[in-house]
């Protein structure tokens, strides 16, 4: 387990960063501040920038089932921001599970047999063949007892048996609707994995254009005149999406060599929300994306047999595969019937909305549950906002980690649970926003003879820069008996007015 420290301004003393499981501390490891990489110039960025390090966690795995694994840096004396010390994930602890996929082409051709080959090859999977290949009824159904085929099944209980179901050459025209109709749950609802696989040119190109199959498509294409493109070959290359997803690495397409690769059919464009993670020469040849639950994948590769090499171990091929099936895939039995998600209401607001979705056994939502969220030690009762759907909002959050677990039953049958570890952006006060104009305060620095420091470069012989200095000498200040003379006049004034009254009556 890593975790990413960042930390501005530290002292001298060292950080101790506690590993938590289940709220209780296993382990703990101290950062000293000269071991910390700095970030650049301060003055040259927008934001200053802090100092970084990742500390690596060995965690044991003792029991079964989720755990709330926290790392948490213990706050320093004087900390002006302890909330976002903490950050949570939440783990599921399972036994080994494998993927069951089901492979169904009906037709027979060397991409099919090296695909069966590279997905045979994957411990991790528990492959199913379909293969409706066979046209005589009699020599099919020898063959399905004999070497394990299974047809694409007719009902949705059936087909959500299964994590994966990758789709191989097929006529569009022989699927019945309640088949498409069940491949579209089965992605949609169920939140199965899809991939879709090329045709042989010219041959069951239409299962691409069939109007079900194209809304679930990561790419929008022409018309089915436009499938067959094999003069279009270069290299596999991967975008940014590709490498982020780990699929492949960005060795593995030195497998194959110097072979080139042709893309199998012309891609108008992606869909908005779908990511490509490999082209040859510009033309997407691997698109992904999330339709409502589950992924949907596409393999635009006219000869993916090329891929194979058994000195290899299945070479390009069989990573490529092993890859896919890892990231559209979803063990059934070990996801909850409960999807948990929360999410701040303003950005100004410590408050938090959480939002439950419930469903049964059949992947259908559930209407009329009693859904119990547990946050912060509090339990509470979320309610129904629509068919399958609750929510409940809490006040008083201002952390930026979260630990909630929600809890659906109805009639007294226990649906699932789910457990979420959030990291909420911080609660956005009036200031947040606001920087220091540090031209401003140079500047006023300069004008009264002093020095500007920011904050963050204070150090414990920062008050050595105001050392007391001791100065003697004697001053003399003289002061007016009369500190406002503009009143001695009219007393003048009265005083001969007296005098000359005096002296007029005799008095003086």
């Amino acid at each position: 387990m890593q975790v990413a420290i960042s930390a501005r301004a530290l002292k001298d003393e060292p950080v101790t960063i506690e590993l938590l499981q289940d709220n209780r501390i296993i382990d703990s490891n101290q950062l000293y501040p000269h071991k910390l990489s700095p970030g650049k110039n301060r003055y040259s960025q927008s934001r200053f920038e802090p100092y970084e390090t990742i500390v690596e966690f060995t965690v044991g795995a003792d029991t079964l089932g989720s755990h709330t694994l926290s790392a948490r840096a213990k706050p320093l004396e004087k900390e002006v921001n302890p909330a976002n010390n903490q950050r949570s994930t939440v783990v599921e602890v399972t036994e080994e599970q494998k993927l069951k996929v089901l492979f169904y082409c009906q037709v027979a051709n060397f991409n099919v047999g090296k695909i069966r080959q590279a997905l045979a090859r994957d411990d991790k999977i528990q492959l199913d063949l379909g293969l409706d290949a066979i046209k005589n009824p009699a020599l099919s159904e020898d063959a399905m007892q004999t070497c394990g085929y299974t047809k694409l099944p007719d009902r949705r209980e059936e087909l959500n048996k299964y994590d994966i179901i990758i789709l191989g050459p097929c006529n569009a025209g022989s699927l019945t609707d309640a088949q498409v109709d069940g491949l579209y749950s089965f992605v949609v609802d169920r939140g199965g994995g899809l991939i879709l696989l090329p045709a042989r040119a010219g041959s069951a190109g239409q299962i691409w254009t069939n109007d079900k199959i194209q809304s679930l498509m990561p790419v929008i294409i022409p018309d089915s005149s436009g499938l067959s493109q094999t003069d279009n070959s270069g290299h596999i290359e991967l975008t940014f999406e590709g490498i982020d997803s780990k699929i492949i690495s960005q060795t593995d397409p030195d497998l194959i060599g110097d072979a080139l690769i042709s893309a199998y059919c012309r891609i108008t464009d992606t869909k908005p929300a779908a990511s490509t993670l490999a082209t040859v020469r510009d033309t997407p040849v691997i698109c992904v994306h999330r339709v409502g639950r589950g992924r949907v994948c596409l393999i635009n590769i006219s000869q993916p047999f090329l891929l194979y090499r058994q000195d290899h171990n299945g070479g390009l091929l069989q990573k490529l595969m092993s890859g896919l099936t890892s990231y559209v895939g979803r063990v059934a039995n070990v996801e909850a019937g409960v999807e948990l998600f929360a999410q701040r209401v303003g950005e100004e607001s410590d408050k938090v909305r959480f939002s439950a979705y419930v469903c049964d056994k059949s992947f259908a939502p559930v209407s009329g549950a009693n859904v119990l969220l547990n946050v912060k030690g509090q339990a509470l009762s979320m309610n129904q906002a629509s068919p399958g759907y609750y929510a409940a909002e809490i006040e008083n959050a201002g952390d930026q980690s979260i630990v909630a677990t929600a809890q659906a039953e109805i009639n007294g049958v226990f649906l699932g649970e789910k457990t979420i570890a959030v990291n909420l952006p911080p609660v956005q006060t009036e200031m947040a926003e606001t920087e220091p104009d540090e031209e401003f305060l140079h500047a006023l620095a300069k004008r009264l003879n002093g020095k500007y420091v920011h904050v963050e470069d204070l150090a414990k012989d920062s008050a050595q820069m105001f050392q007391a200095q001791v100065q003697i000498g004697s001053e003399t200040r003289m002061t007016s008996a009369w500190p406002t003379w503009l009143l001695l006049l009219p007393l003048c004034l009265l005083l001969s007015i007296s005098w000359y009254l005096r002296r007029a009556i005799g008095l003086v």
